[in-house]
């Protein structure tokens, strides 16, 4: 649940607008998601490396505000999670 959380708040993040906006979904992240006690180990094994990208020793303090100031495809990773491959984006429906 908690890489669903995660992947939930970074959709948030991108849909407001303003930058103290996305601050406060930083913080509000930070201080609500905890990582299951399993998860560091599960990183460092590699075990979510194709729907999150992996956390440095460096930032291994705080995975959560890491993940949330971290660059990579939301869209992408939520269809990686639910086990679909990338759609095409804005595709029509034929007669529209």
């Amino acid at each position: 649940m908690y890489v669903r959380y995660v992947l939930m708040f970074k959709v948030w993040k991108k849909i407001v607008r303003g930058v103290e906006q996305r601050k406060r979904i930083n913080q509000l992240a930070s201080s609500r998601l905890t990582p299951p006690d399993h998860f560091r180990e599960a990183i460092k094994q590699g075990a979510l490396s194709d729907v999150l990208p992996k956390v440095p020793s460096s930032k291994a303090k705080n995975i959560t505000d890491y993940y949330m100031v971290s660059k990579f495809d939301v869209k992408e990773k939520i269809q990686r999670l639910g086990g679909r491959r990338p759609i095409n984006h804005y595709r029509r429906a034929a007669g529209c």
